[in-house]
Parts: structure tokens; C-alpha cells; sequence
């Protein structure tokens, strides 16, 4: 069973960043993957596609090219290890935001779009290298949200690889994305999944200056 540790789900502010800076721009070290680097940048594209996209089914179909590029990564990672890339294979990782878009993947999602009544979710551009530094005029607010279904999200716990979960963990991820995606919508939560990932990465690339050659 996979152990998942909820003590990472990631804090989420009042006034969260619209990210300036993200994969190798937070993460210098990322460039040495080369092509891998790619994929991480065009997560994020997909994922920013999201917020100009007025189309329900171009939402859901733009989320899922961001989901099958996000878990091609780990995959291509799988394909090169002889032992020494454990550490940044996803399904070795205790990030349950991680776990659960690798999840999401195998699930047939519809996306909707909510509308805010009585209050609006506020967005902060900040500099990710600079965050004390002044914000001038940067912050926004939507009038609405991209979410998941929370009936489809339920269909994670019949996926395929949901047999190496714990029900409880399962269940645990579930109403913890559903609430939050109400908030903060479900495209936030995957750029939060990916710069986990990212970070992660970046994290064993400078421990192991020799590990970007079998990635060239």
C-alpha cells in the first residue's frame, strides 16, 4: 500500500499566486532534463489554457493533455531506472496531491464551471523568487471556477491502481480536493501538484550532478 502523508497537502493562501515563475523558472536545475523540461512547461500551458477557455469540453480536454503529460514524466523516469531514480518516481512519493492526478488520469471527468455569488477568489501575481518584494496593482479576482465533477472524482476509488491505496486515504484526498477546488478551482490544484513534483526533482538533480546525462 502506498504510504501517503497528509502533512504535505500544500498550504493554500487567501490571495494565491497567479505563478510568474514556474518548472525551470523556479527551478533553474530543470533545464537539464531537456525534453523531460518540456513536458513540465507544457503542463502549465495546458493548464493556463484553462482560465481564457469558455468551451466545458475544451476545459476537460485541455486538463487532460496537462494530466497525460504530468504522469508521462514519472513514467519516462520508470523507463531509465536501474535503482537510482526511485526517489523521484511519483508512485514512491508520500504527496497525496501527487497521487491524486495520477489518479485522475484513469478517470473519465466532466469539468463544469461555477459561478461566485457573495464572493470572489483573489489571485496574487508575485515573482516566486521575489516574494517580499512590492505588488503593485496585482491583484485580481474571478467571477468564476473550473471543477470536477464530484461524482467523477469518486470513480478514483474504482481505477485500476486504486487497489494500492488505503480506502481511508482514498476517501481523505477526495473531499480534500472536492472542497478545495470550490475555493480555488481544480486547475490551481494541479499547478500545485506539478510544482511539488518540480520540487522534488530539482531537489535530486542537485544532490546528483551526474543523473541529467541518460536524460540528453
Amino acid at each position: 500500500m502506498k504510504n501517503l502523508d497528509f502533512d504535505l497537502l500544500p498550504d493554500i493562501p487567501k490571495a494565491f499566486p497567479l505563478l510568474l515563475e514556474f518548472g525551470a523558472g523556479k527551478y533553474p536545475v530543470l533545464n537539464r532534463l531537456g525534453y523531460l523540461n518540456e513536458r513540465i512547461n507544457a503542463c502549465y500551458h495546458f493548464l493556463f489554457t484553462l482560465f481564457h477557455e469558455k468551451d466545458t469540453n475544451f476545459r476537460a480536454a485541455y486538463f487532460r493533455a496537462a494530466l497525460n503529460e504530468f504522469v508521462g514524466i514519472s513514467q519516462i523516469f520508470k523507463e531509465y531506472n536501474s535503482g537510482g531514480l526511485d526517489e523521484i518516481i511519483t508512485d514512491n512519493l508520500p504527496y497525496p496531491l501527487i497521487h491524486f492526478f495520477k489518479l485522475l488520469r484513469d478517470v473519465n471527468f466532466h469539468i463544469t464551471t461555477i459561478q461566485h455569488n457573495s464572493w470572489d477568489v483573489q489571485f496574487a501575481l508575485v515573482n516566486l523568487s521575489k516574494p517580499n518584494q512590492e505588488r503593485e496593482n496585482s491583484e485580481y479576482y474571478l467571477a468564476s471556477l473550473s471543477v470536477i465533477d464530484y461524482e467523477d472524482l469518486q470513480y478514483i476509488k474504482s481505477t485500476r491502481n486504486a487497489k494500492h491505496y488505503e480506502a481511508p486515504d482514498l476517501a481523505r484526498i477526495i473531499n480534500w480536493v472536492e472542497i478545495m477546488q470550490r475555493k480555488n478551482g481544480i486547475n490551481y490544484l494541479f499547478s500545485l501538484a506539478i510544482d511539488q513534483y518540480c520540487s522534488v526533482i530539482a531537489e535530486y538533480l542537485n544532490r546528483t550532478p551526474d543523473s541529467k546525462s541518460f536524460l540528453r
